[in-house]
Parts: C-alpha cells; structure tokens; sequence
C-alpha cells in the first residue's frame, strides 16, 4: 500500500513520471507484475541515505549519548531501505534514454504518480512516496526528525534527474532477493500493472524488431498497452 508522510513532498497526482529501464528488467516487470525496489547501499551514488558533513559536524558537538553510535546506525539503515525512482517530467527526456538506454534496447514506462500510487494499493507492504529534493551538503543539514527524509534528499549535482521515488523500510530479509552474499539487495511490491501503465515507449533508436518483441512481451503477459517507438530523434523532414 502507499503512504503519504506529512513532512515529505509528493509529486501532483496528476504529474507524468517515467521509469526507462532495459528489456530483462521489463520483462520482470511483467512477468512478477511487481516493481523491483533495490536497497539504497546498492547504488551507485554512495551519499544515498546518509546525512553529510554538517550533520556530522553538529553531532560532534552533541553530548547526547547516542550520537558516536549514528555512523552505524546511519550505515545500517542503507541496507534497510529499498528504492524505486522515476524521473518527474511531463515529456520524455533524452538525458535520461542516453543515461539508461544508449543502445537502443529499452524502453520508458509512461504513469502518473497517481497511478502508481494506487498501483501498489494492493501490495502488503507499506511504501512511503517522496519527491526528492536536492540540496548542498556542505552548507545544509538534513533533518534528523523522520528515517525516510535522508532518502529523499540528493546532492546538487543530480538534479537533472528530476526524481520522485518509492521507499520501503524493512530491517528484515524476508521474502528479498538476497545478493551474492546473502545481503538482501531488492525487493519486490506487488503493482497493478493495467492501473500503472498509461503507454510503453520503445528507446528512439531501437530497430524495428526490438519493437515488435515489446508488443510480442505486452500481449503474451495478458496487457494492451499502447507501445510506441519514441520519435524523439526523428527528423522535422522525416
């Protein structure tokens, strides 16, 4: 299920949000009819969930007793918090197909935050939404009064991401996939797929066969989704 806490922004109902992602990942998408949140410790930014320098600075002036053991409380609760993040934009964006998908083997989910929250209305597990705000580290503090709140912040230079996310706290493995070395490193929530998806963009540059294999994918799982390729890098003579 969704949760809205107070003193967390949250995207518009209504505003657009995509999540580009590779065909293995589509097809896990269709096939679990469950997004894959991946724990916090398990990408590649390594600032994410951690407070910074002026957190830390201020808590070396504190005499309360708890403060010398918050690195690894801090350190802890990146395992614990598992993340799926969508790029907020009312059109789909070339930065991120060239980030994500630079050989033309992707495509991008089209939804609203709207509809995915109440895609995930029939999940179990309770998941916290955030808009994520960005921020300067070495001249900010973020704030220590909810757990969720380091995870919905990020460093100045990934603005361009225009993200909005997904987050859910469990300092159990449960029923996670566990990685390589037994550390649990997703999860899955339950999605309402025919409620999230508004229509499937194939990346502008795929070939036609690539096009059809999505549409082959869309029908065989039981959907009717509309599936385009992204004229993005079509030309105005074409």
């Amino acid at each position: 299920m969704y949760q809205h806490l107070g003193n967390l922004r949250q995207p518009s109902d209504d505003d657009v949000v995509w999540r580009y992602m590779d065909l293995a990942r589509f097809v896990s998408l269709l096939s679990t009819r469950a997004l894959y949140l991946t724990s916090s410790d398990s990408m590649a930014d390594k600032w994410e969930g951690v407070y910074g320098p002026v957190n830390r600075r201020n808590r070396k002036m504190s005499v309360l007793p708890w403060s010398s053991s918050f690195d690894k409380i801090e350190a802890d609760r990146r395992t614990q918090m598992f993340l799926s993040c969508w790029h907020v934009s009312p059109r789909e964006s070339a930065a991120m197909w060239e980030i994500y998908q630079r050989d033309g083997r992707g495509v991008a989910v089209e939804s609203t935050w709207g509809q995915l929250a109440r895609s995930i209305a029939i999940s179990e597990k309770g998941v916290v939404g955030a808009l994520v705000e960005y921020m300067d580290y070495d001249e900010l503090a973020v704030p220590e009064d909810n757990l969720f709140l380091p995870f919905a912040r990020k460093r100045l230079s990934y603005e361009h991401e225009r993200e909005a996310r997904l987050i859910y706290w469990s300092a159990a493995a449960g029923n996670q996939h566990l990685g390589p070395w037994g550390k649990a490193n997703g999860t899955l929530v339950e999605s309402d797929l025919d409620v999230l998806v508004t229509k499937i963009l194939v990346a502008p540059d795929s070939p036609d066969w690539i096009v059809a294999v999505v549409k082959s994918l869309v029908a065989q799982y039981g959907h009717s989704f509309e599936v385009t390729r992204s004229s993005l890098y079509d030309g105005p003579l074409s």
